[in-house]
């Protein structure tokens, strides 16, 4: 779907289905860098 649409960006995390808590870090990271980017 990320190459189909314009300024789409797939984030990808080595964390497991409940990524805010199996990986907080990673996750606040992502969320940060995506808005940022608003």
């Amino acid at each position: 779907m990320a190459r189909r649409r314009a300024r789409v960006r797939l984030v990808e995390l080595d964390t497991g289905h409940t990524v805010h808590e199996t990986g907080p870090e990673e996750f606040a990271r992502a969320v940060d860098a995506f808005l940022a980017g608003l």
